[in-house]
């Protein structure tokens, strides 16, 4: 028998694959790669072709499971993709606090 908290996912799973859900539909012709920093346990989002660039903080992903739905609406509300294209490839940083593009 499987139980059903080994099947549902962390918070932290469930705002990983709503920011990939988000990416896809904002960037459907842009293959998103990421990568954990392993010094902070932030995770890092690479775009190709385009250079679209993020690093979304360990305590942004650190919400309880009622979080993981007010995160990713957080996303939407400060318009992550805007945030990107105005970035030209600059690093977007998502964190509790809100979005910051690297100068």
């Amino acid at each position: 028998m499987i139980s059903s908290r080994s099947v549902s996912k962390s918070p932290r799973q469930e705002i990983l694959a709503g920011i990939r859900a988000y990416l896809h539909d904002h960037f459907p012709d842009v293959e998103f790669t990421e990568d954990v920093e392993a010094t902070t346990g932030n995770v890092i989002f690479h775009g190709h072709p385009r250079a679209h660039q993020i690093e979304v903080t360990e305590t942004f992903l650190d919400g309880d499971s009622e979080n993981a739905d007010r995160s990713l609406n957080h996303i939407r509300v400060w318009n992550l993709a805007r945030a990107l294209r105005e970035a030209g490839g600059r690093l977007v940083t998502v964190a509790t606090t809100g979005l910051r593009i690297a100068p």
